[in-house]
């Protein structure tokens, strides 16, 4: 009895030292949780001393707009700051010259915390991975594993009829690093990580594609009409007119060939596709920003593979050359019938234009 009482106290203490050792990891952390998804409590700290440079993104907690002004007397006595620059309308860069200041301003939580800033850094990269829909998001966070620290996850929903959620597969893992991994492991199971395509963003105070409203800087348009006032005093609804396409449909309509087109530009990117129109947009980047003059010659046998890639989509591509030769005959036309010189300018805008239309 001795002994069995004995060995059953012995037991308990073991045990009892284990849960002092090893206390339950979802105790250790703390989560944030945001439209964004779930976080971990983190600090964005520089590691690489060899820049001569040290960025940090701040955003007002409350979303408010950023004042320069206000911004600028907060971070008066803060030491290092070289200077300081607006990224939009709701965040702000700070610079370092020094890695240690940098940090240290990071880790000062009171005085981001008195003036209602946080850390909206770039040391971030995002993929998405697949895994069973059993697992939670903080599971997911707690457990899963990478060479470089996981700060957050969200697992895709979709809406149903019924107005409830569906959990999907698909999980956007945020890690702590510029460099994305190529797969992480949740126990013993390999996911591989793939490239985060962001959805189609459409404004709405232009009603252009690629940015929100908050980093907007055009004037008000009204999605119906395309005129210049808000949509809700739209007094030509019986006439749309979109903004993107000049069809009669409003800016936000599905049917618009402009947005149709965007979204399938996201979706060949997706498959790993190279779609007609991010090839046309790459040859006039490269021709517009290129100072000596670009050639194609049918021998390509010292070009690199992609610009052989490249040159073969151009040629093989009869709307590209059809664009471009428009645009040599309106050179001509325009040489003709006007004295000017024409100039290199002139010949990039009529290029743009007919790519753009």
């Amino acid at each position: 009895m001795c002994e069995s009482s004995g060995g059953k106290l012995k037991r308990r203490k073991k045990n009892t030292s284990i849960s002092d050792e090893e206390p339950d990891a979802k105790m250790s952390i703390k989560f944030t949780h945001s439209k964004r998804g779930l976080f971990k409590d983190h600090n964005y700290l520089y590691s690489d001393t060899t820049k001569n440079e040290y960025f940090i993104l701040l955003s007002p907690i409350e979303g408010n707009n950023v004042n320069l002004l206000q911004v600028n007397s907060i971070l008066r006595t803060v030491p290092g700051v070289f200077y300081i620059r607006t990224m939009g309308s709701t965040a702000f860069k700070i610079c370092f010259r020094s890695m240690k200041q940098a940090n240290e301003f990071l880790l000062n939580k009171d005085l981001l915390e008195k003036h209602k800033l946080q850390p909206n850094n770039q040391l971030k990269s995002q993929g998405v991975i697949r895994a069973p829909t059993e697992i939670s998001e903080e599971d997911l966070l707690i457990n899963l594993k990478s060479t470089v620290d996981i700060i957050g996850v969200k697992r895709f929903k979709k809406k149903k009829e019924d107005g409830s959620f569906h959990p999907l597969p698909t999980v956007l893992v945020t890690f702590l690093s510029t460099q994305r991994p190529d797969h992480v492991t949740y126990d013993h199971i390999w996911l591989d990580v793939r490239e985060f395509i962001r959805p189609l963003l459409q404004c709405f105070t232009c009603y252009k594609f690629g940015h929100g409203s908050s980093s907007c800087r055009s004037k008000q348009v009204c999605s119906i009409c395309a005129g210049a006032h808000d949509y809700r005093s739209c007094i030509n609804k019986e006439n749309p007119k979109c903004v993107n396409c000049n069809g009669q449909h409003v800016a936000v309509s599905n049917s618009c060939p402009t947005k149709s087109m965007k979204l399938s530009q996201i979706k060949d990117k997706i498959l790993g596709k190279t779609s007609y129109a991010s090839v046309t947009s790459k040859s006039v980047n490269s021709v517009i920003n290129s100072n000596t003059p670009v050639s194609i010659n049918s021998s390509t046998q010292n070009k690199s593979p992609q610009k052989r890639a490249l040159v073969t989509d151009i040629i093989n591509s009869d709307t590209v050359l059809n664009t471009i030769t428009k645009t040599v005959i309106e050179l001509v036309k325009k040489a003709q019938t006007n004295s000017d010189t024409i100039s290199s300018k002139l010949i990039k805008e009529i290029l743009i234009s007919n790519f753009s239309t």
